[in-house]
């Protein structure tokens, strides 16, 4: 039976239920009041810089979205980040694990904008009353959701500051710092990652601590650059491009134990419910297809 279905959110959510709802026969429309698909899957681009500001990799375990990884890597949406990861806690050191990371290729938008090509997608359109259809998919952060759809979500995000640097020229040769103390959670070199254009770019991320005490700040890039400096335990040279970004649902608070969540015709879905990570969006997003 062909349903009308709205996806309100054009993250790896919500193009993951489109996409599988679309192959299944239904007549499918996804909103984003964004300027284009990716949702904190992004890509950034301020002139010739261009930053993957919200999410930074993925990996895969589950095999169904291992299954969609293999697609990507054969169509080359997505590459292998093998550049060297490391961790602080104090003292800098490569992190040992063999954990494979993938990214986006030329970018972490093109996972979401590959599931959704060919769709009805309507982007710049912030819906603010349901639309009217058989059944919607809400993909908002578990805030936004509620306020739209008057449904009680007790669950919420945690803020990320992200800053968003460009050098003139080389700095070093890491690819990511995972940082286990002080104002950042992590540091990424984005131009080591595959199919980046080759200007020096870099993204920072705040905790979600430092975050949520400073969210109203003047003054972001400073002290986060500040900190930069402190963890590699090296002066970096003045950034030639350097910008802050708020993320303000960046993190579930805790963890669901769901992969979708239903009130009527109404389904719920996101990285919220399952984790926090993109493989668990993408899970999310095929849950509320299939319960559909």
């Amino acid at each position: 039976m062909r349903k009308r279905i709205a996806v309100i959110g054009a993250g790896i959510a919500g193009a993951t239920a489109a996409r599988a709802l679309h192959e299944r026969g239904h007549s499918v429309v996804v909103f984003d009041k964004g300027r284009g698909p990716g949702g904190r899957a992004s890509t950034r681009t301020e002139g010739s810089w261009v930053f993957d500001h919200g999410a930074q990799y993925f990996t895969a375990k589950d095999p169904r979205f291992q299954a969609q990884v293999n697609k990507w890597r054969e169509r080359g949406v997505v590459a292998e980040w093998g550049a060297g990861i490391y961790s602080y806690d104090g003292t800098l050191q490569r992190a040992g694990s063999n954990t494979m990371r993938y990214v986006g290729v030329p970018g972490m938008s093109s996972l979401s904008r590959d599931l959704l090509e060919g769709l009805d997608c309507r982007f710049g359109t912030e819906v603010k009353v349901l639309p009217d259809a058989d059944q919607v998919i809400v993909t908002l952060p578990p805030e936004q959701a509620a306020a739209l759809t008057g449904v009680s979500l007790e669950h919420a995000m945690q803020p990320v500051w992200c800053v968003m640097l460009g050098f003139a020229q080389a700095v070093n040769e890491l690819g990511g710092v995972f940082v286990n103390e002080g104002a950042l959670s992590w540091i990424a070199r984005n131009s080591s990652k595959p199919g980046r254009p080759p200007h020096e770019t870099w993204v920072l991320h705040a905790t979600a601590a430092w975050s949520a005490a400073h969210l109203d700040a003047g003054d972001i890039v400073t002290p986060l650059f500040d900190e930069t400096q402190r963890v590699l335990g090296c002066a970096l040279p003045a950034p030639a491009f350097a910008k802050a970004h708020r993320w303000r649902y960046a993190r579930p608070d805790r963890s669901v134990g769901l992969l979708t969540y239903r009130q009527g015709d109404i389904h719920f879905a996101g990285d919220w419910l399952a984790g926090g990570r993109v493989e668990g969006a993408f899970l999310s997003g095929l849950a509320a297809a299939e319960q559909i």
